[in-house]
């Protein structure tokens, strides 16, 4: 073997190990219930239960299994605010979540900025 290819592979070699803790993944990260993403499944076969608008900034959406989302918008959602409905655009598969938008009055696209799981207590759902 040539001496130039000795040294080629050798550097090789040492560049993969001394990468390795780089690619090692960190298994009470990938568990923590606070990091998976938010999603409400099948939003446009009735997965949505309710809504309330908070302003012209966000709004807080029931799931129907009984969970809140709290979900805040890129831009002021003009109109939100004194809407008596709007329309709820989800992905190709029917989930609803932060990359999903809503539409309010006249064709008002709102995108969703942030799309988080609320913990609700029961006495805070009676508002």
């Amino acid at each position: 073997m040539k001496p130039r290819l000795k040294i080629s592979i050798a550097a090789l070699l040492s560049a993969l190990v001394f990468s390795l803790p780089l690619f090692a993944s960190n298994n009470s990260a990938e568990t923590d219930t606070s990091q998976q993403r938010a999603v409400i499944h099948f939003a446009d076969l009735g997965g949505i239960k309710n809504w309330r608008a908070l302003g012209n900034d966000a709004i807080e959406i029931e799931s129907r299994s009984g969970d809140w989302y709290h979900v805040e918008f890129w831009n002021h959602c003009y109109g939100l605010r004194s809407a008596n409905s709007i329309a709820f655009v989800t992905e190709p598969n029917g989930d609803l979540d932060r990359y999903s938008s809503i539409y309010v009055g006249r064709g008002e696209s709102c995108q969703f900025r942030t799309f988080e799981r609320m913990d609700v207590t029961e006495d805070q759902t009676q508002n």
